[in-house]
């Protein structure tokens, strides 16, 4: 229970910053982590494709994209994200690869 309360004003907070400054990316990344804590993965997955959206060399939402697609098993979205990342970020890439093993 308060794991849940806790997550639920972590999506407060984001989403109060994210309504002052729409264009905020670091708020869009911390309602992905807000959703992503509580295993909400498609509303975590657009909150971090937003933040990427604002800010697109951001490689903390990239990764955490990714692993929110590897946790949905999304396995077209997830190759999506290592194509594009080992244009701009050979080894953000690499380390996206490492950390998400899909079965």
């Amino acid at each position: 229970a308060a794991q849940l309360e806790s997550t639920s004003l972590m999506v407060a907070n984001a989403e109060r910053s994210i309504v002052a400054n729409p264009q905020d990316a670091l708020a869009w990344r911390a309602l992905g982590d807000a959703h992503s804590s509580s295993g909400e993965w498609d509303r975590a997955a657009k909150a971090y494709e937003e933040a990427l959206r604002l800010a697109p060399s951001d490689s903390q939402s990239m990764t955490n994209l990714a692993s929110t697609y590897c946790k949905r098993y999304d396995r077209n979205q997830l190759n999506n994200v290592i194509q594009e990342t080992r244009r701009s970020n050979p080894n953000l890439s690499e380390q996206i690869v490492r950390s998400c093993i899909l079965p």
